[in-house]
């Protein structure tokens, strides 16, 4: 018998946290799963604390590989996960306690996705954010829509891979794997490409947080307070990818094709706003995107879209001056 669930879980030089994780995940009351390990080149001791826990539980495996990135750890573990769901964790943060049963318990066959809420605490284990509560069923199309954070059944933006159980049977059928050469926005870009390749794409959502995020000031996002980071440059090509799969998906309407085309333009402008910021500005690569917002949305469709930009910011400053 395969496990109901596969976990899969990269790891790469995180010594620090990594047992923290594993610790989190073996001690679930829900029991039937597999645990990919996925040691990522790392040259920490993170290797040996994989294999350590391997030799003390028989549902963990460990996959030794050389360093190549987040997307091509997860990328091992898809290719060799048994269970019927995937799940994926990142070996800095933590499955919360019963976490695994509240995502089990919301699976039923019609539905694709089962998401669960999520916290999100300092270095210290400090709360700073903890998902509100949503609808219990979404939509295909809401689905993809809070990724960009615009759906009008919830607020935020809900991009986080960690939160989901996908069907393994959609993920082979369909040869899902995350494009190695994204570090940034990679897992937006996988759920995006998996709920289009669903034929309803129902996401049941429990309202119940499953996960704890840490923030780490190592991280891609936080490090782009302090310097511009060059591994965000491959979330724009992410953002681009997200608006090729929702346009070639015929059941996806205008609203989703429109809001995909903004989600270039408005990458394409926070990459820029970055170099501005850290004085790292680098015209061929602000020439090149501009040039594919243009090819993939179209001119006129970026003038408009600049159009209703300043129209809300010259609104909001107004209403600012006016204290309204």
């Amino acid at each position: 018998m395969n496990p109901t669930i596969s976990i899969i879980i990269p790891a790469y030089n995180t010594e620090p946290y990594l047992a923290r994780c594993l610790d989190s995940v073996i001690s679930q009351s829900f029991t039937d799963f597999e645990v990919l390990l996925i040691d990522d080149g790392s040259t920490d001791v993170s290797g040996k604390i994989c294999d350590e826990y391997a030799s003390r539980d028989e549902r963990i495996r460990v996959f030794h590989k050389p360093n190549g990135g987040v997307s091509s750890a997860r990328n091992v573990g898809l290719k060799e996960a048994k269970g019927e769901w995937i799940y994926f964790v990142d070996a800095d943060d933590e499955v919360l306690p019963n976490g695994l049963q509240a995502l089990v318990d919301g699976i039923s066959e019609d539905v694709d996705v089962v998401m669960g809420g999520l916290e999100k605490c300092d270095e210290n284990g400090k709360g700073v954010y903890e998902m509100e509560k949503g609808p219990e069923f979404l939509t295909r199309k809401d689905g993809i829509l809070i990724n960009y954070g615009v759906s009008k059944v919830c607020t935020g933006n809900w991009g986080w891979m960690t939160i989901r159980l996908f069907r393994n049977s959609i993920i082979r059928e369909n040869n899902l794997f995350f494009d190695s050469d994204v570090v940034y926005n990679e897992d937006e870009l996988f759920v995006v490409r998996y709920l289009c390749s669903c034929h309803h794409g129902t996401t049941h959502y429990i309202n119940t947080s499953v996960y704890r995020y840490y923030e780490s000031a190592s991280s891609v996002m936080e490090s782009t307070k302090r310097y511009f980071n060059p591994k965000i440059l491959t979330s724009f090509a992410s953002l681009v990818r997200m608006y090729q799969c929702i346009a070639n998906d015929k059941d996806n309407d205008a609203e989703l094709i429109r809001v995909a085309k903004d989600g270039i333009i408005n990458r394409y402008l926070m990459i820029r706003g970055q170099m501005e910021q850290h004085n790292a500005i680098d015209k061929n690569v602000l020439k090149n995107f501009r040039h594919q917002c243009i090819q993939k949305c179209g001119f006129l469709f970026v003038v408009g879209f600049m159009i209703r930009r300043t129209s809300r910011r010259t609104k909001n400053f107004i209403k600012r001056k006016l204290k309204i």
